[in-house]
């Protein structure tokens, strides 16, 4: 069964926290190089992060398989690229802006969630925060 992706507004730290595997955290957060995809009113539409700079060679990281529709989590081993699709993008203006973004992991290296900053150099998030 597909895990779904929770997004959770983190006010104090300013980010969008996405969920996509349950577990408890070992540490901190990995910094990871990303490029975030925005659409109209600020929504944001997906993130894809380039895990291989970050997890060393040798660890893999555990994802949830990828459901039907949005939102869903996949992973190619070719480019050691992570996505966490959020919403498809049906139509309208898409900007993508780099960004860096925190790997949650738990002990073993499983991927728990991606802490996306809601604004950075040359993009800010609005939507999901309340705006619409």
């Amino acid at each position: 069964m597909p895990v779904p992706v929770q997004t959770i507004l983190d006010l104090g730290r300013n980010l969008l926290v996405l969920g996509v595997h349950p577990g408890e955290p070992s540490g901190p957060a990995l910094p990871a190089a990303a490029t975030i995809d925005i659409g109209e009113g600020g929504r944001l539409l997906a993130v894809e992060v380039a895990v291989a700079v970050t997890v060393a060679v040798g660890e893999t990281l555990a994802l949830p398989p990828a459901g039907e529709g949005s939102p869903s989590v996949s992973y190619d081993p070719g480019s050691a690229t992570l996505t966490v699709e959020l919403e498809r993008h049906a139509g309208g203006l898409v900007r993508s802006a780099a960004a860096r973004v925190g790997l949650v992991v738990d002990g073993r290296g499983s991927l728990l969630a991606v802490e996306v900053p809601r604004r950075g150099v040359g993009y800010e998030i609005t939507y999901p925060s309340g705006n619409r």
